[in-house]
């Protein structure tokens, strides 16, 4: 990952939502907990996602995959991927309900409204459940809250 991508992961802190129902993890910690605690086969869990949050309770886990980028490139090809990312999750990670999404910076956003190939992206991912957050948008961390604190 880039300099620029990591700060902007950084920028996110989604450490700052409150966590009364949520577990929060990162990366390999997610990976760990989903082995040792539920018993997914290693094999299974060679994704990383980048941010998870659990309700253990109701068996549902909300990842987010944080997407950074300033010039073209090759992060809107992941961002295509979504769907297959998320379908994979929902094979290898049987007993729970999976929620994926994607958090994007301002690059990203003013894309979706201005060029075909993203606004085609745009509803894609719409039409198949992957919700988008706006990582420079000053509420972008109350609309996280907001979608993982919904039971659907």
């Amino acid at each position: 990952m880039s300099k620029s991508g990591l700060l902007f992961e950084q920028k996110i802190n989604l450490e700052k939502i409150e966590k009364i129902d949520y577990l929060y993890l990162k990366k390999k910690k997610f990976n760990n907990l989903m082995n040792l605690k539920y018993h997914i086969p290693k094999e299974n869990l060679y994704r990383e996602p980048d941010a998870v949050f659990i309700n253990e309770k109701l068996k549902i886990i909300y990842i987010i995959e944080i997407k950074f980028q300033k010039v073209e490139g090759s992060v809107d090809t992941k961002l295509w991927a979504s769907v297959a990312i998320r379908d994979i999750y929902i094979k290898n990670l049987t007993g729970f309900i999976i929620r994926y999404s994607l958090c994007v910076n301002n690059y990203f956003k003013n894309k979706f409204i201005q060029e075909k190939k993203f606004i085609d992206l745009n509803e894609y991912l719409e039409q198949n459940n992957i919700k988008i957050f706006y990582g420079d948008d000053e509420n972008c961390l109350d609309k996280i809250k907001e979608w993982i604190s919904i039971i659907y």
